[in-house]
């Protein structure tokens, strides 16, 4: 068969691109295929499709099947898996990616028939969640459509793609137990996609949810080491609820942080993912409530103490109550639930709000303020003195009343930053003016 271009498409015809558009589409078919070279001789393209290999062959070949994936990827991939599908003799290769690809970008996995190009970008011959690969594959049993751009979404094509993903998993399963290194590696690269599919996809969460991260007050550990150190799990539901309560947490008995996306979904799984496992959110008015309080002896002095520094701190919303709780180091602890730190939000909106909007957001939050005491939730930010810190002891006994209120404004100052709580514009002019009072104080005595 001779071909004759149109003079429009005559580019179409010009060695370089029939060489490059034979060899993109035709060089893995089992029948030659020579082009013409300006010697009078011919070049022949195909080769074999070392992504396709199986037995001893691919053995032999790794590393030219190592080296495929490079030039796929435009990187060294992390590993290599042999796809399998016999009911419809699909042979290849997937290459689990050294890089977390973006957030919007689908699989594009290569597809040939027989050994010809039909699809380089198909979507469909992976399951979804298998977003961490990028598959180079070869059958003879699955369809092309008509155009033969892409393949018939038939039940061959459910099946390969239930076969290959069993691969998928066997490789998660195997590295697991053989190479935790690269598995941990493999979890870290793409942390946050498969926390998006196990918070949702019950059989990836079957075997994937032990090998995840998680942030606990006793540093960063997978859920596999949090539910054989213990049983009885606690978290909090977000990030800034965690940093307040991260100092005083023993850490024989680390709280799990769930603020972070899907963290909080797949904790709430894992006590029907993991046999005895129970689950209990911490709420900040039940963990001030945990804490000691001082010897009946000491009360006394405590309730003049609470009284003086509450009054120091009413224009800020803020109460003051004693406890006891180690680390003695720390002074004190600033407590602010969501509903807390939601009415403080809404406090900075009345102050630049309109008097119409002012009104209303005075509702709002009285309204929202009741609804959380009802809950046992904490309805005003509270600072934790602690009881057994020397500071506290020694500000107890002090009769200067300056020296006491600059003192515990800067230790709520203190105690916010702590916690990661954004200061204010009040709570900035606060720290400056305390420390300068406290510099004026020393300097005159």
């Amino acid at each position: 068969m001779r071909l004759r271009p149109r003079g429009d498409d005559a580019e179409m015809c010009s060695p370089k691109k029939v060489t490059e558009l034979a060899t993109k589409y035709g060089q893995y078919l089992p029948v030659p295929i020579l082009i013409a070279n300006d010697s009078g001789g011919f070049d022949t393209i195909n080769r074999a499709p070392v992504f396709a290999l199986t037995g001893e062959a691919r053995a032999e070949r790794r590393d030219e099947i190592l080296e495929f994936g490079t030039q796929l990827l435009g990187a060294k991939p992390l590993d290599v898996i042999e796809l399998g599908g016999p009911a419809t003799g699909t042979r290849g290769t997937a290459y689990i990616l050294p890089y977390a690809p973006p957030p919007s970008t689908r699989a594009a996995n290569a597809v040939y028939l027989g050994g010809m190009l039909v699809d380089e970008r198909n979507q469909d011959l992976l399951p979804e969640w298998a977003f961490f690969v990028r598959a180079v594959v070869d059958s003879s049993g699955l369809k092309p459509t008509a155009s033969r751009e892409s393949l018939v979404a038939d039940e061959a094509l459910e099946v390969t793609r239930e076969e290959l993903g069993a691969a998928l998993r066997a490789w998660i399963l195997r590295v697991g137990i053989s190479a935790p290194h690269k598995l941990a590696e493999f979890v870290q690269i793409h942390q946050l996609g498969l926390k998006s599919l196990v918070a949702y996809d019950d059989e990836l969460a079957s075997f994937l949810t032990r090998w995840l991260n998680v942030e606990t007050t006793a540093g960063r550990m997978s859920i596999a080491d949090l539910v054989a150190r213990q049983k009885h799990i606690r978290y909090t539901e977000s990030l800034e609820e965690f940093r307040q309560i991260a100092a005083i947490v023993p850490a024989e008995e680390p709280v799990v942080n769930g603020g972070y996306v899907y963290d909080g979904e797949i904790l709430r799984r894992l006590p029907f993912l993991f046999e005895g496992v129970t689950l209990e959110k911490v709420e900040l008015a039940s963990l001030l409530d945990s804490l000691a309080v001082p010897p009946l002896a000491e009360r006394a002095a405590v309730l003049v103490f609470e009284q003086r520094a509450s009054a120091v701190l009413e224009s800020f919303d803020v109460k003051v109550t004693v406890r006891s709780f180690a680390p003695s180091d720390v002074s004190a602890l600033y407590l602010a639930d969501d509903a807390v730190l939601r009415g403080m939000q809404r406090s900075a909106a009345r102050r630049v709000a309109s008097s119409l909007w002012n009104d209303v957001l005075a509702k709002a939050e009285k309204s929202l303020g009741a609804a959380a005491e009802l809950k046992g939730q904490l309805n005003k930010a509270t600072l934790c003195a602690n009881w057994d810190n020397p500071l506290i002891r020694t500000l107890t006994k002090s009769s200067d009343e300056a020296v006491f209120s600059r003192t515990i404004k800067l230790l709520y100052v203190q105690a916010m930053l702590a916690a990661h709580v954004p200061l204010g514009v009040a709570q900035r002019k606060l720290l400056s003016e305390s420390l300068g009072d406290l510099v004026h104080l020393s300097l005159n005595h």
